[in-house]
């Protein structure tokens, strides 16, 4: 019997003792189990519960449903226990009455409804309700928690696929015709025939094998007198020594880049309103093939597609002064692509974005990434978080023209160039002086020397100046000239000085910081220096201020002027000055 004195709040215990105390050192001894015995149960939910619940129950019983079936909630330990409008889903130490059991075996309600799980799930959970059913999860969690938790899951199962383990070595069936075959592969292929209760097709005679053979290697049939060849040689290695003659064809590399190029989208234009024609894709076409004829690894052909770019090591091409490696990247710039700069266009450049991601993990991941865009993948491990992650460094990157010929390829026909530039200054300089002294209008200048009064900051200000004199009034002209421009540029420095900051100035050559990429920005030009025109009777159309000039020599030469980060600058504007044609551009990054 037990007693309670209120005045004094103690208590008396009379008879019946043993069982009492029997029952308080149970008690005490569940309060002080093991920690090692309460980690083991911990881990035992970890993994053979949790994921169960994860995968299989929280789509219907949690709170990312908005009316959980049967008011039953699986996603914290107390709703659990509590149940719903069927009774409890778990009671501790009790099979009979967790009602989760019978509906995993699909006794009475059927959980989940799709498919039954294995009896090694149901068995794991028989053991864990026995054990007290540990269960961490004391708190109810907010959706976007539990939908992570969901992909975690998934994603940790999924990764359980036979396809996504690494390569291993696994025994050769045992062969049961000693007769056919012999390579690596053909027990497999035995194996498989035998399970499915099927023989192996006969051997093809020699005009078919060579047939097939030159069809696959090279996509086109053989010519009789290498078909009659084949079919009298006897020699012990007639077929190895035939598969190196096709494999050694250039026709070889024409027939397999074609295979690659359906897996890249290779396009010659690139469709749609205007089927804007693909700059230098043909390069890639013809890469591929040598590639292929020379039986590049595809360990570098993927390395090269991805950053050939970036190689420390690019492969180089002797023969044909190339950069081959470079040349690899332009499989970003296949596929969908619309007229003019998309990127201005929201939602128009992030397809063609997807078209690239697209593509990218199809090629070299053998994934459906793309599907990530709008929801995490409901087939692959791939989360929405990932897709957008790949997305971000392909839109942070910059996308530009490479020049892919070796510096030597062209230097003759450079050298040549500055030869003939050499050439038209002195002519010009000739004709120039020649104009001054007769004070006629030349048409090859008049493009030079427009009507109205040029301003001073024009590099012809003072061509024009003077081309304006009478005889006689140059050279005095000339030094007022030189006065009132040395005094203005004091002047102009000076309040530049006071309210402006030089961020970069090319005219005297490369600034730190800032990056240069190309043949033609290799160094800077002097003022007044010019572009050959590359057709037509002009011999030039401007006179340049000095700096970078891609087109110094050539038009068909490339460069790139990239600045640093611009976020230190504290200042609201920067001015910029350039020109350009042809497929010049300036481009702003707005942070």
């Amino acid at each position: 019997m037990i007693f309670q004195d209120p005045a004094r709040r103690t208590v008396t215990i009379t008879g019946l003792v043993a069982p009492f105390i029997l029952l308080l050192a149970v008690t005490v001894a569940a309060a002080n189990e093991p920690a090692v015995d309460q980690a083991a149960k911990l881990e035992f939910f970890e993994k053979k519960i949790r994921p169960v619940l994860v995968l299989h129950c929280y789509e219907c019983h949690s709170v990312l449903s908005k009316e959980p079936k049967g008011e039953l909630l699986l996603d914290s330990r107390d709703p659990m226990r509590r149940g719903g409008e069927s009774g409890p889903a778990v009671v501790p130490g009790n099979l009979e009455k967790s009602l989760i059991l019978s509906a995993l075996k699909h006794e009475s309600l059927e959980m989940p409804p799709k498919k039954k799980l294995p009896a090694a799930v149901v068995s794991d959970f028989v053991t864990w309700i026995k054990a007290g059913a540990v269960d961490p999860r004391d708190q109810a969690v907010s959706p976007e928690v539990l939908s992570k938790e969901i992909w975690e899951a998934t994603f940790q199962q999924r990764l359980n696929w036979w396809s996504l383990q690494p390569v291993r070595d696994c025994l050769v069936p045992d062969s049961t015709r000693k007769d056919w075959g012999g390579k690596t592969i053909d027990p497999f292929v035995l194996s498989k025939l035998s399970e499915s209760g099927l023989n192996p097709a006969t051997r093809a005679d020699r005009e078919t094998l060579i047939r097939r053979l030159s069809y696959a290697l090279t996509g086109l049939p053989p010519r009789p007198q290498q078909v009659k060849a084949f079919v009298e040689d006897e020699s012990s290695d007639a077929w190895e020594r035939l598969v190196e003659h096709y494999l050694a064809s250039a026709h070889f590399g024409e027939r397999w880049a074609r295979h690659w190029m359906d897996v890249v989208r290779y396009t010659d234009t690139y469709g749609y309103e205007w089927d804007v024609t693909a700059k230098g894709s043909w390069r890639y076409r013809d890469y591929l093939i040598r590639a292929f004829n020379a039986d590049v690894g595809f360990d570098q052909l993927v390395r090269e597609q991805i950053a050939g770019d970036l190689l420390p090591q690019p492969r180089i091409n002797h023969e044909q002064q190339l950069n081959e490696s470079l040349i690899g990247v332009m499989f970003y710039q296949l596929g969908e692509k619309r007229h003019g700069d998309s990127s201005s266009f929201e939602g128009i450049h992030q397809e063609m974005l997807d078209n690239k991601i697209d593509a990218f993990s199809k090629a070299f991941q053998a994934l459906t990434i793309s599907c990530a865009r709008c929801h995490d993948h409901k087939l692959d491990p791939v989360s929405q978080k990932e897709y957008y992650a790949l997305a971000g460094v392909f839109m942070s990157s910059r996308w530009v023209a490479n020049a892919v010929d070796l510096p030597e390829r062209n230097q003759s026909l450079k050298q040549q160039l500055r030869e003939t530039k050499k050439e038209l200054r002195q002519a010009l300089a000739k004709l120039w002086r020649e104009d001054l002294e007769q004070n006629i209008q030349v048409a090859t200048l008049d493009k030079i020397q427009p009507d109205q009064p040029l301003p001073i900051e024009d590099i012809n200000y003072v061509w024009q100046q003077i081309y304006r004199l009478e005889n006689g009034q140059v050279a005095e002209q000339w030094k007022t000239l030189a006065n009132n421009i040395q005094q203005q540029s004091q002047e102009r420095s000076k309040n530049n000085g006071e309210n402006l900051t030089v961020l970069a100035d090319f005219s005297e050559g490369h600034v730190a910081g800032w990056n240069v990429d190309g043949d033609g920005v290799a160094e800077p030009i002097a003022r007044g220096d010019f572009q050959v025109l590359p057709t037509g009777d002009q011999a030039l159309q401007v006179l340049h201020l000095g700096g970078y000039l891609t087109a110094s020599l050539s038009s068909k030469s490339t460069g790139a002027l990239r600045s640093p980060l611009l976020n230190t600058i504290e200042q609201p504007a920067i001015s910029v000055l350039a020109s350009g044609g042809n497929y010049a551009a300036y481009r702003r990054v707005i942070d």
